[in-house]
């Protein structure tokens, strides 16, 4: 558990503080913006490139 919290602080996700013998980890919400518009780029990315292929795999396509 510590590692996958390690790599949400590292991503910037999350932040943890000690407090005495606990760690208090918390999100950050404005975090998330960031990533909703990085995967929405990555969707529009792959959304033109599968039905490109789509198109070419059905025969309607150019081939480049």
């Amino acid at each position: 558990m510590t590692k996958h919290v390690g790599v949400l602080v590292d991503a910037g996700l999350v932040t943890r503080r000690k407090v005495g013998r606990t760690v208090v980890c918390r999100i950050r919400p404005e975090a998330f913006g960031e990533v909703q518009e990085w995967l929405g780029d990555l969707t529009t990315y792959w959304n033109g490139t599968v039905d490109r292929l789509e198109e070419l795999l059905r025969g309607g396509g150019d081939g480049t």
